[in-house]
C-alpha cells in the first residue's frame, strides 16, 4: 500500500476512534445521555421583559410618592419619601444600564440595590401600621413590580443558587397574591348565584398556596416541591374552570386580580416544569396602550404614572384596532363625572367617586364590531352630591379583542 494512502487509512480509523470516545464519554456509567440543562429564554424576550417591568415599578413608585403626601405625620412622611426617592434613583440608573446594553452581570448588581431599597419602603410601611394603611396598596403594587422584575432578570439562570431563591419569592407572592384574590371574590361574587361555589374553590387556591410556601420553609427537595405543587396546580385548575364559566362582561376587577395570580402561577409552573398542561384563563388578553399614545388635550396632568384634570371639556382621545377598550384609572372621594364617546356615538357617562383615595376603578365597552374604532373621553366638570371635587384621572387604556400583539 502506497505510503500516503496509508496515512490516510489510519486518520479515517483515528477520527471514528476519538468520536466513539466522545460520545462514550457524555454518557453516564449506565450508558444514558445526561439531562440538558433547560434552555434560557430567548434574550430579546427576556430584554424587552426586563425593560416593562423596571418601567411599571417606577411607575408604582411615583404613585407611592404622591400618596405619601397626604394623611401622614410630616416626620413619616419624610422618612417613606427619603426612601422611595432612593428607590426612584436607583431604578433610573437601572433603566439607563439596560438602555446601553450593559453586562448581565452590571445589570444583577443593580437589581440587587433595587430589590434592598423595594424591601426597605415595603417594610417601612408596614411598621407604621395603621398610620399609613392608605400606603398599603402602592406598597403591594411596588412589591408585586419588584418580584416580576427579578424573575424577567434571571428566567432562565442555570446557575447555581438561582432557582431555589427564585422559587421562594415567587411563593411567598403567590400566597400574598392568591389571599387578594379570594377577598376580592368575596366582595364580587356577593350575587352571584354560584358565588359559594366559586368562593369554595378560591379558597383551596389560597390554602393549597401556603402549604407551597411552607414546603419550601420546611427545605423540601424539587421533587418533593413538584408534588406540593400539583396540589396548588389542581387547585388552581378548579378556580380557572369557575373563572372561565363568567360572562365576559362580569366581574372586571376580579378577573384583573385573576390574571396577576395567574402570572405568578405560571412563573412557578416554569420553574418547577410539572408534568401536565397548564390550565388558562379563556377571556380575552386585553393589550395596554403605550402611554404616549393617548392624545390628552392640554389641560391634563401627567404624575409618571397617570393624568388628571378637572377642568370641564378636557378631552383624551385613542383609536385602536380591536372589539372593545377599558378604561383603567382610580376613584376618588374628589372625582366626577366624564362622558364617553366611541366612533363619534355617545356610549355613556361615566363616575369615578369612591368614597376613599386610590380605590380600584375600571370601565369597559365591548361588542363593537372588528375594526379600527376611536373613544373619546370629556370631562363634563360635574360631580355625584357625595363628590367633594370633580377630578377626572386615567392610568391606562387597554385594547379588548384586538390583533395579538407583536413581540418586542
Amino acid at each position: 500500500m502506497p505510503k500516503s494512502r496509508r496515512y490516510l487509512y489510519l486518520g479515517t480509523i483515528l477520527f471514528i476512534g476519538l468520536t466513539s470516545f466522545a460520545v462514550a464519554s457524555a454518557q453516564d456509567p449506565r450508558g444514558r445521555i445526561p439531562p440538558q440543562p433547560p434552555r434560557p429564554a430567548d434574550a430579546r424576550d427576556t430584554q424587552a421583559d426586563v425593560r416593562q417591568w423596571a418601567d411599571q415599578m417606577a411607575q408604582e413608585v411615583q404613585r407611592f410618592q404622591e400618596e405619601n403626601t397626604v394623611a401622614l405625620p410630616n416626620e413619616a412622611q419624610d422618612y417613606l419619601y427619603r426612601r422611595a426617592d432612593a428607590l426612584i434613583s436607583q431604578i433610573q440608573q437601572f433603566q439607563d444600564t439596560i438602555a446601553s446594553s450593559a453586562p448581565r452581570d452590571r445589570l444583577n448588581q443593580l437589581y440587587q440595590d433595587i430589590d434592598a431599597l423595594a424591601r426597605d419602603l415595603v417594610n417601612a410601611v408596614q411598621d407604621l401600621g395603621d398610620d399609613a394603611r392608605h400606603l398599603r396598596r402602592p406598597a403591594s403594587r411596588i412589591r408585586y413590580a419588584d418580584q416580576q422584575l427579578q424573575y424577567a432578570l434571571f428566567a432562565g439562570s442555570t446557575a447555581p443558587g438561582t432557582v431555589r431563591p427564585m422559587i421562594e419569592r415567587q411563593a411567598r407572592l403567590c400566597v400574598d397574591e392568591a389571599r387578594e384574590f379570594y377577598q376580592a371574590a368575596e366582595y364580587a361574587l356577593k350575587t352571584n348565584p354560584n358565588g359559594p361555589e366559586y368562593l369554595d374553590d378560591f379558597h383551596k387556591v389560597v390554602e393549597a398556596a401556603k402549604e407551597f410556601s411552607w414546603g419550601l420553609r420546611r427545605g423540601g427537595q424539587r421533587e418533593r416541591l413538584r408534588e406540593d405543587f400539583r396540589d396548588l396546580d389542581r387547585a388552581w385548575h378548579r378556580a380557572i374552570d369557575d373563572l372561565n364559566r363568567l360572562t365576559p362582561r362580569e366581574e372586571n376587577y376580579l378577573r384583573s386580580r385573576a390574571q396577576r395570580l395567574d402570572r405568578i402561577y405560571g412563573n412557578l409552573y416554569q420553574l418547577l416544569s410539572p408534568s401536565g398542561p397548564r390550565p388558562r384563563l379563556t377571556f380575552d388578553e386585553p393589550r395596554r396602550v403605550p402611554r404616549r399614545a393617548i392624545a390628552f388635550s392640554p389641560e391634563w396632568t401627567d404624575t409618571g404614572y397617570s393624568w388628571y384634570t378637572n377642568v370641564p371639556d378636557a378631552t383624551a382621545e385613542y383609536t385602536f384596532t380591536g372589539t372593545g377598550i377599558r378604561w383603567i384609572g382610580s376613584r376618588f372621594d374628589d372625582a366626577g363625572r366624564a362622558e364617553v364617546d366611541i366612533d363619534g356615538q355617545y356610549i355613556a357617562v361615566v363616575d369615578q367617586y369612591g368614597p376613599g383615595r386610590d380605590l380600584p376603578f375600571t370601565w369597559e365597552y365591548r361588542d363593537l364590531p372588528p375594526g379600527e374604532h376611536t373613544i373619546l373621553i370629556t370631562v363634563l366638570g360635574e360631580r355625584p352630591a357625595r363628590s367633594s371635587g370633580t377630578f377626572i384621572n386615567i392610568s391606562g387604556l387597554e385594547v379588548l379583542g384586538g390583533p395579538p400583539r407583536a413581540r418586542e
